[in-house]
């Protein structure tokens, strides 16, 4: 049996009182309007106290500011494709132990958002600096998230490899309502996300980074870093749904591989709320302006930092998860990466191919 939250009962209450309040001027002013007039009225009143209530509070509790884009990094971001946000190239990164100037290959591989907002017919191209078009892209989105917003890479080899079950450790499937991910359950049913099953991605990412079991996650590590080591299937792009937690994984794993320094890796990964901010601060709002119009006061009020959480990275979350290989594996070692199906083969092959010294560059 279904059971209405007392909370979802507040717009109607306060629609109603809204409306007599109206009803009642206009019988004091003998105005003509009528009822579905003041029905109306009353709505829009009730909706814009929402949409003013949720400015303020996204006003009086931003999120804290993201790192400035360092001048580094300038030249990873250049020449994003129109409509594809959170998009940056993995070179340019340095090297540890390679030699001072060793760095790891620019115009291989990239990372992005979801690639369905696109020019249909317009392949991707990786910049000026190498006028290639991308060859292949690593899909890390559920079926139904592919189903929902295709790509839109025309010439390209797309590679699915499922991640949406991470998150919740061994299962198989994600649970009721996630299917499309956390996004539409934020917006209408927060009270199930967050106090039902506890959805977090931060438990997801560790798991991700630590857990060995063969064919866990689609066999995603070891045949991603396939694909990278692959000549031909380069230039790659690897993209989720906002390219921040399951790209953000899968892209620090391939750099820490490479050599990348964990801070270095650490400062990519936070890369993200630089590159999404202002895409974020209007999420937050609308999303805050939606639980009050449909009467989720309780998240309104007891989940917005956690509605933080899942719209931007934490460094927390990607110090965790390299703290947790070292306690449970010693480090990112060659025999880690056996464990995870990474052979030994592939790990040369992906140092050759995509570290190169200032001279070779």
């Amino acid at each position: 049996m279904h059971v209405v939250q007392p909370e979802r009962l507040v717009p109607i209450t306060a629609i109603s009182a809204i409306f007599w309040r109206l009803w009642a001027v206009a019988r004091r002013e003998k105005s003509s309007a009528g009822w579905v007039t003041l029905v109306m009225r009353s709505i829009a009143v009730y909706l814009g106290g929402c949409g003013i209530t949720a400015w303020v509070r996204a006003q009086l509790s931003p999120i804290p500011p993201p790192p400035a884009i360092g001048g580094s990094d300038r030249q990873r971001l250049k020449e994003a494709p129109h409509k594809v946000s959170n998009w940056r190239d993995l070179g340019g990164l340095a090297v540890v132990g390679r030699g001072s100037a060793a760095t790891t290959r620019m115009g291989e591989i990239f990372r992005s958002g979801q690639l369905n907002r696109m020019a249909k017919n317009k392949p991707i191209s990786t910049g000026k600096y190498t006028r290639r078009q991308i060859a292949t892209v690593v899909d890390l989105r559920s079926a139904q998230e592919t189903k929902s917003a295709p790509n839109k890479c025309p010439g390209a080899l797309k590679v699915p490899i499922r991640l949406d079950t991470i998150e919740h450790g061994t299962q198989t499937k994600a649970p009721a309502g996630l299917d499309e991910g956390y996004i539409k359950p934020i917006l209408f049913n927060p009270a199930y996300l967050f106090e039902t099953i506890r959805f977090d991605t931060a438990p997801a990412i560790i798991t991700m980074m630590t857990f060995t079991q063969p064919g866990f996650c689609d066999n995603a590590v070891p045949r991603f870093f396939a694909k990278c080591a692959d000549p031909a299937a380069r230039p790659i792009v690897v993209h989720c749904r906002e390219g921040k937690d399951r790209t953000g994984t899968m892209c620090a794993l391939l750099q820490l591989a490479l050599g990348v320094s964990e801070a270095d890796v650490i400062r990519d990964f936070l890369l993200s709320n630089a590159l999404t901010v202002e895409r974020v601060e209007k999420r937050r709002v609308a999303i805050s302006f939606l639980w009050l119009a449909v009467g989720a006061w309780r998240s309104f009020f007891l989940h917005t930092g956690r509605m933080d959480n899942l719209l931007t990275v934490q460094q927390s979350t990607i110090t965790s998860a390299i703290q947790a290989v070292k306690v449970r594996h010693g480090g990112f070692t060659d025999e880690y990466w056996a464990t995870m199906g990474v052979t030994s083969d592939v790990l040369s092959t992906l140092r050759k191919e995509l570290v190169v010294s200032a001279e070779n560059s």
